[in-house]
């Protein structure tokens, strides 16, 4: 399988079945940026950990990811969920930073997902070249790396970064946030089809004796350190 147009890994080795781990994490960004593996295995006295976590993806495409993983993978003792609204919201409009997807489009696993909300799919999967369209920066940007591109800013899928705690931010939230009434009827119906994919998640999860947790909205303003 060739390797995605990006520097993370992380695709290339969910799709040749290189992943091994004990805990896995998965959610968008707040999972990718706040959950370190290299920390994660320390405080559990060496456990193995990778981080699924994928930017700007709500769950009904993070679903290709996720198939692909206990598709072809070894299946983790514990599972660790980051939900926040984004995650549970569903793209219908198209994918986020689809050229990341380029070597996997006639996967069953990015097929199944895809076909509904792409109307370019068949086209991509059976034209030359054609899912190339539209995807000069990043073919430049893969090309280039191959020299000079600095790609070691990840462990184990985790996004390398040291966010600095913002007190004002945490201030705010808490003020106009946390202690905000919520009309549970609405909110389900608004994400359906979130909590549709992510009960079968979890139903995949207790069916193969996967142990389930859920990461804390509020360990986004944590700072992720090495």
């Amino acid at each position: 399988m060739k390797s995605s147009l990006v520097c993370d890994p992380t695709w290339s080795k969910v799709f040749k079945g290189e992943i091994k781990t004990d805990i896995a994490v998965i959610g968008n960004s707040r999972a990718q940026f706040h959950y370190n593996p290299k920390i994660i295995s320390e405080i559990t006295g060496g456990v193995s950990c990778y981080n699924l976590g994928l930017s700007g993806t709500p769950i009904n495409i993070f679903d290709i990811r996720w198939k692909a993983f206990i598709n072809r993978n070894k299946l983790p003792s514990l599972l660790i969920i980051d939900v926040d609204y984004n995650f549970l919201g569903s793209a219908k409009g198209g994918v986020y930073e689809k050229y990341q997807y380029i070597p996997y489009v006639n996967t069953n696993e990015y097929t199944k997902i895809v076909k509904p909300i792409d109307k370019n799919l068949f086209l991509e999967q059976y034209v030359p070249c054609f899912k190339y369209k539209g995807q000069t920066v990043p073919i430049i940007s893969k090309i280039s790396s191959a020299f000079s591109q600095n790609c070691d800013n990840f462990i184990n899928g985790f996004n390398i970064n040291n966010t600095i705690w913002d007190d004002n931010e945490w201030a705010i939230f808490k003020k106009k946030r946390l202690h905000e009434a919520v009309d549970s009827k609405k909110f389900h119906g608004l994400y359906a089809d979130g909590f549709s994919k992510l009960s079968s998640i979890l139903d995949f999860s207790k069916k193969n004796n996967i142990k389930s947790d859920f990461g804390v909205v509020a360990s986004i303003y944590r700072s992720s350190k090495i």
